[in-house]
């Protein structure tokens, strides 16, 4: 497997892996589960870990579409520039799920502004990666 392939792997977990997580995040206000909260959380964090790897890799397909047509390439570079703002969006939304789970842990709660923030995030880096 080169770099290409797994880019091609990669590319569905921040899709897919926002789906659920944001699935959980909204089941856990409806449960007021703070167990699904903190699942939906570790996730999201996760995600944006694994995001990286996967925009990276992008690069090496990147060069192996070079040889190909221009539509090839520049549906390409559409791809790269949407990627990189989906990019920055999950990063930043990882890093609110990682406060938000570092409050849950010491406060024991998260407060609703908090919360609302985290789901706007969550929501627009979905909305990124799904369009």
């Amino acid at each position: 497997m080169d770099t290409t392939h797994l880019h091609l792997l990669l590319n569905h977990v921040p899709t897919i892996g926002f789906i659920v997580a944001l699935a959980f995040y909204i089941v856990s206000f409806f449960g007021k589960s703070d167990h699904v909260k903190q699942a939906s959380l570790a996730l999201m964090v996760g995600v944006a870990f694994i995001t990286i790897p996967t925009y990276v890799t992008g690069n090496a397909a990147w060069n192996a579409i070079q040889t190909m047509d221009d539509m090839h390439v520049s549906a390409a570079e559409t791809h790269e520039g949407a990627a990189f703002l989906a990019m920055i969006f999950i990063q930043i939304t990882g890093a609110l799920a990682f406060l938000g789970l570092w409050s849950l842990r010491r406060t024991g709660s998260l407060s609703n502004a908090a919360s609302a923030v985290i789901f706007i995030f969550a929501s627009i880096s979905f909305m990124l990666v799904a369009g």
